[in-house]
Parts: structure tokens; sequence; C-alpha cells
């Protein structure tokens, strides 16, 4: 409780020098400032947007297990609130959200999880553009994830989901206009994630991260880019793991590719080339491996949208083998049918490589939305979603039905 009430402190402090200095992880060029907000209200230049989304589930396998599988209805609330402020060469945003997750039939599993983040973004011309970002998360990992896979539905010693919070801070500048031959962008940004309780087992999961990244544009169309991309990543965890050596390690992307926007309806990006992994201990096995990134959005219609994606990453170990070897194909179609009827389709297939280990994991996720816009201001869904895991070690096989039924409120 008191840790609870400390970071509760610290979200304060941190909403206050947010809003003071503007101060705002790199900017994710997915993220909009307006998208899909409702109703405003505004005060003295800020304008500010409340929600609420309230989510009914029942879940057929909390614990994503194999064996002593438990089901459980789960309520979820979700209040949150958009604030901006903005003018035409500078923007201020900030987002606050709270969720508090209810399993009838397994308390011990409630929840509730804190996020915050800032993003300042400032265009003094039309070739610079500066972004800074600041992140608080408040969270946790449910039993059965992370470092509980495979034995979240057995847990002799009874104990509650991992708590942490992090913080994180960043920045991005881009130099070049858009319709220039050639532009550059760098970012950074830092993390630090900290566990909160069961510290004789999470103690060994604290770790600082540090990314820098590097881009550079040549324009050889109006609407096409080729792009030569460099990052690094730095990894210190806080703490070895017992009888182990240490996990810090130090990651290299170089990647060419291509991007374009709007041709023949279609707007996309295809980066390939080389990924390496260097582990400060020499117990632990490097890695060198062919990395991809792609994604690309078609629309044959104004009202219907197809999203095909794929990478392949290094993910960090959560406890089995020095690091995982990831490599995801996903796909999504959304089409509104009439005005106040839409559906969403989705679907993921995976390939986890555990290095340094017997491991491997296939892992499949499919589901379906259909939204009911009831009122301006009131949104209905109902969804379902599959997931399994296929793995080499069977303690980890697992699948689960997800039903929900989301009410989303605005203004």
């Amino acid at each position: 409780m008191h840790r609870k009430l400390t970071r509760s402190r610290n979200l304060v402090i941190s909403i206050v020098l947010c809003g003071v200095t503007g101060s705002a992880l790199a900017i994710d060029k997915s993220y909009s400032t307006k998208d899909g907000v409702g109703g405003d209200i505004k005060i003295a230049g800020i304008t500010a947007y409340p929600s609420m989304k309230i989510i009914t589930r029942h879940d057929d396998n909390i614990y994503e297990s194999a064996a002593n599988e438990k089901s459980s209805p789960i309520v979820i609330v979700k209040p949150a609130v958009k604030l901006l402020l903005e003018d035409n060469i500078k923007t201020l945003t900030l987002d606050y959200d709270i969720e508090v997750g209810t399993y009838t039939d397994s308390s011990r599993d409630n929840y509730t999880d804190q996020k915050l983040l800032g993003i300042f973004e400032f265009l003094p011309t039309t070739k610079l553009k500066m972004a800074l970002r600041v992140e608080y998360l408040d969270e946790h990992d449910p039993r059965g994830t992370a470092r509980t896979e495979g034995i979240g539905g057995i847990n002799p010693l009874n104990l509650d989901p991992d708590e942490w919070h992090s913080y994180g801070i960043g920045g991005l500048v881009s130099y070049g206009s858009p319709n220039a031959t050639g532009r550059i962008e760098l970012a950074t940004d830092y993390v630090t994630k900290d566990y909160d309780n069961n510290r004789l087992f999470t103690a060994d999961r604290d770790r600082d991260d540090f990314h820098l990244r590097g881009t550079f544009y040549y324009r050889i169309r109006p609407k096409t880019r080729l792009l030569f991309e460099v990052r690094r990543r730095t990894f210190d965890y806080e703490n070895d793991p017992v009888g182990a050596p240490s996990l810090d390690s130090t990651e290299r992307d170089y990647l060419f590719g291509i991007d374009w926007e709007r041709t023949a309806k279609t707007t996309g990006y295809v980066k390939l080339g080389y990924r390496e992994k260097d582990f400060d201990s020499d117990l632990r096995s490097d890695s060198g491996n062919f990395a991809w990134e792609s994604g690309t959005r078609w629309r044959p219609r104004t009202y219907s949208t197809v999203d095909l994606s794929t990478a392949r990453r290094t993910d960090e170990t959560n406890g089995i083998g020095d690091s995982i070897e990831v490599s995801e194909y996903k796909v999504s179609w959304k089409h509104d049918w009439r005005d106040h009827i839409s559906s969403s389709i989705h679907f993921l297939y995976s390939d986890d490589e555990y290095e340094a280990s017997i491991r491997e994991d296939t892992r499949l996720r499919a589901g379906i939305n259909l939204n009911y816009k009831w009122r301006r201001w009131a949104k209905i869904s109902a969804g379902y979603r599959y997931e399994e895991r296929d793995s080499d070690v069977n303690l980890f096989d697992y699948e689960q039905n997800i039903f929900d039924l989301t009410l989303d409120l605005t203004l």
C-alpha cells in the first residue's frame, strides 16, 4: 500500500511537471493527437477530451496455462482524459488513463493500472521538427505471462501478480522539408523499469534501456523515398539472475528500405538488414541475424482498410534462454458497413526461438469485433479472440477464448 501511495504521489508530480515544462520516448508515427476523440471541454485555451470504457469479459484460461485452466468473468473500467494545447507551430498533449480490472472468480488477480503520457511537438520551420516525450507507467504482469509463463495456474507460493512501474523520456529531431530530396531524423529514448513486489523473483527483471536511432530518407519520386537506418540499444539489468551470468547486452541494427505514400491506394514501408546482439558476459550467446520490418495499408474503398505487417525482432528473455528471436506476421481488416455499423478482423502468427535453449514456440491469435455507434457519444462493441501457443516445451502450451462486450463513452 505504501508503494502505491508513493507512486500516486509521484504521478501527481509528473502531471504537474508535464504541464509546466511541456517536456515529453521518440515520437511514434502512428500517434495522432486527435484520433479517436469525442466531444471536448475548453478551459483557458486547453481542450479536454474525457472518455470512459466499460468492458465485460469472459476469459476461459486467465493464466494461459496448459493445466489447471481457470476461467473467470472480468469487469474492466477505464476512464481517460486527453488534454490538448496547440497553435500554428507547437502542440502539447497530456494523456492520462487508469484501468481497473475485477476478476469475479479470482480476486487475487484484480488490478489497477495507470498511464501518463506527455508529448510536445515543435515545428519552427517547414524543414525542422522537434518532439519531446515523457511517459510514466504503473502496471502489472498478469499471472501466466512474462516471468510466470506456464506456471501461472500452478502458483505453489500463492503469489500476487508482479507489479512494476517505469519512467521514460526521449526526443526526436527531423530536418528536411517534406518535398526535399534528402531528410534526416534522429531519435533517442531512455526507459527505466522496476518491479515493486515478489522481489525474491523479480529483482533480476529491473533494467534500464537506452535507444538511439538515425534515419536518412532520399526521395526518388514525389511520394516514394529510399531510407537507411542505424539503431543502437543497450539493456542494463540492475541485478544479475541468481546463479546465472549477466543479461546486459547491446543490440545494433543496420537497415535499408523504402517507404511510399498513397501510391495505388497504398501507404507502406519495407526495411531489410542485419541485427546483432552482443552480451557483456562471455557465457551468453551473441547472435547476428537477418532482420526485416514491413507495413502496408491498403484502402480498396474509402470505407474499407486492410493492414499488413511483418517483422523479425529480438526480444529480451523472460527467464528461458539468452534472448528471443521473434518472426511475426499480422493482418487486419476494418470495414464500415453503414454509418453506424463497422467490423474488424485481425490475425497474428509468430515463431519465437529462445536462443541457447531447446524452447521454440509458435503463437496464433485471431479475433473479430462488431461495432455499433448507438449515439454520437456512445459506441457498443462485441468481440471474440482466440489465442494459442504451441511450444517444444509442453509446459508452455495453452489455448484461450476471450469474449468482450464494450461500452465506449465520450462527451
